[in-house]
């Protein structure tokens, strides 16, 4: 993989001199990348190795002290953890590198499948504002990939640094689930209730609940390969406004309407009533947090859970 380009800019060809001091200056230049991309690669480690003993609360106090003055992190103010997905997965270390390269006053590495970004509001206000723009530049920058960003609820201890970082993750696991189609960006504070009611509730009663709300819906899809349960998400996010879900499933009117009529006949339900809307769109929820929640959920276990 080439670590970049020199190009010289002249009216006349170069002599044998000059074309030895350019070779020579590249050389330089490839040396001094190189060492820069292993210096960067290193630190990122070393991020990813202290976010694991945050985590684990294998941490102590000398070393937190350590760690903290090298990458600037203080655990006393309020954080938040922002994970990021990027499909194709090809594209991951490139978005990584465009990202430290754009931020380079934020804490960027890679855990897992995700980007991590840890957030101060000590040096960021607005943090949800300043995510959004962030999904905006990478949006710019890699317009084939499809981006999945989450905001995990703030931290204002270590303890909860590492709920943070468990809700983005489960966040962004969902949305990932949710919008097949397209990015998305979303907010601890978005989804909170899905997400305490299940960690609170009898989740036996909630898949009840959610097969027999929305089970016909989930076998079609299953045996016919259908979308018939992402349509009628997309239909309730947007408030039952056709134009925008059929822009959003890149659907004809006539399309999204056809797939309506089938999700009314599959669940006897009218979706211009609040109450109709409400019910289904608390079982779409409950039923993509099972998935993440529960890392076995599938379709077959559903009734052995």
């Amino acid at each position: 993989m080439p670590l970049g380009q020199m190009i010289v800019i002249g009216n006349k060809k170069l002599d044998k001199k000059e074309r030895m001091i350019i070779q020579r200056s590249l050389m330089v230049c490839t040396v001094q990348i190189f060492h820069q991309r292993k210096l960067l690669k290193s630190i990122g480690e070393k991020k990813e190795y202290f976010f694991e003993e945050i985590l684990n609360n294998k941490y102590n106090q000398n070393a937190l002290q350590r760690y903290m003055n090298v990458f600037d992190f203080n655990p006393n103010v309020p954080n938040r953890i922002l994970t990021l997905k990027v499909y194709p997965e090809s594209k991951k270390e490139e978005v990584l590198q465009y990202l430290i390269s754009a931020y380079p006053n934020i804490d960027i590495f890679l855990k897992d499948n995700y980007i991590i970004m840890i957030f101060s509001e000590e040096k960021i206000l607005g943090i949800e504002e300043f995510s959004k723009n962030i999904y905006s530049d990478i949006q710019n920058k890699f317009k084939h990939a499809k981006i999945y960003i989450s905001l995990g609820r703030v931290a204002k201890n270590l303890k909860d640094l590492a709920k943070s970082y468990q809700d983005a993750c489960h966040i962004c696991d969902f949305i990932q689930l949710t919008y097949p189609t397209g990015s998305r960006v979303t907010y601890f504070e978005e989804l909170e209730p899905v997400i305490m009611l299940l960690k609170g509730g009898n989740q036996e009663e909630m898949v009840d609940f959610c097969q027999n709300t929305i089970g016909k819906l989930v076998e079609y899809d299953r045996f016919n390969q259908g979308n018939l349960v992402i349509t009628l998400k997309s239909y309730l996010d947007f408030n039952g406004n056709l134009q925008q879900t059929a822009d959003d499933l890149h659907l004809s009117i006539a399309g999204l309407r056809y797939r309506l009529e089938k999700i009314e006949s599959f669940c006897q339900v009218d979706l211009k009533t609040g109450a109709g809307r409400f019910k289904y769109q608390l079982a779409i929820g409950v039923y993509f947090a099972l998935q993440i929640i529960n890392e076995n959920f599938s379709f077959e276990s559903w009734k052995a859970l």
